[in-house]
């Protein structure tokens, strides 16, 4: 009778249990969502705000339509915008991926090492390294963790570049968020920011600008589809005509953005 009272308490214990541990995982997942949404989120100061990514020197050399009409060397908008977030997604998703596999101070440096090689534009690489001093500091005070601080006490004693795809990738690995969930988050990031500045430069008013980006969805997903999962190794510019126009930005006679 003991055992057989013992046994009906261990049965209806077990399911218990596992309601338990599957309820533990469902509040993981969630917070995992609430610390994606809140890295995808505008109101972060992630330092993206001073840069266009090279849409301000296309538009004002002429490659950018303002009615969406393509006109001899002037494209629509969003064709140039999916150019150039094509272009960031080759150079930068590897690096993304790379920090994020190995988020240690170490695989960090060693990433960031690599993106700083990589990224020839002088433009380019300092809008990155700008950005990723940026997200450092606001992820070091928003996000609790040891990981990134020692990153970040890594990057202090040795000057590392910190170039902003490093820095999200590790950021992200911190935060338990997966390459391929980073991977996505960075383009779209990338891509809030090219229709945020058109915007503001008055290439489109805001309604049509998201408008636009809910469109170019399926495009995206294939711009992520090509360039996710790719190591170091691949890393390249799509577009040697988009890296040549952000070089020229520092010879604009007036500029809204650093870059």
């Amino acid at each position: 009778l003991i055992i057989g009272h013992a046994d009906q308490i261990h049965a209806a214990t077990v399911p218990k249990r596992r309601s338990a541990l599957a309820a533990r995982a469902d509040m993981a997942a969630t917070a995992l969502d609430w610390s994606c949404w809140q890295l995808v989120d505008s109101a972060l100061p992630s330092g993206g705000l001073p840069h266009s990514l090279g849409l301000e020197a296309a538009w004002q050399l002429g490659m950018v339509a303002r009615d969406g009409e393509s006109d001899g060397d002037r494209r629509p908008l969003d064709v140039v915008v999916v150019d150039l977030l094509e272009n960031a997604a080759s150079q930068f998703l590897p690096f993304v991926r790379a920090a994020n596999a190995d988020p240690s101070p170490e695989g960090f440096a060693r990433a960031d090492e690599l993106c700083d090689a990589c990224v020839l534009s002088e433009v380019a690489s300092r809008a990155s390294r700008m950005q990723g001093a940026a997200l450092l500091v606001t992820a070091s005070k928003c996000f609790s963790g040891e990981g990134l601080a020692r990153v970040k006490a890594r990057v202090r004693a040795e000057n590392l570049p910190s170039h902003h795809a490093c820095v999200f990738g590790a950021l992200c690995a911190n935060l338990g968020v997966e390459a391929a969930t980073a991977e996505r988050m960075y383009v779209f990031i990338t891509l809030r920011s090219l229709f945020s500045a058109a915007v503001r430069l008055g290439v489109v008013g805001p309604l049509e600008a998201q408008r636009m980006q809910h469109a170019l969805a399926p495009t995206v997903e294939e711009v992520c589809a090509r360039h996710g999962g790719k190591g170091v190794d691949e890393a390249c510019a799509t577009s040697p005509l988009a890296d040549i126009v952000q070089g020229m930005h520092d010879r604009l006679d007036a500029r809204m953005f650093n870059s």
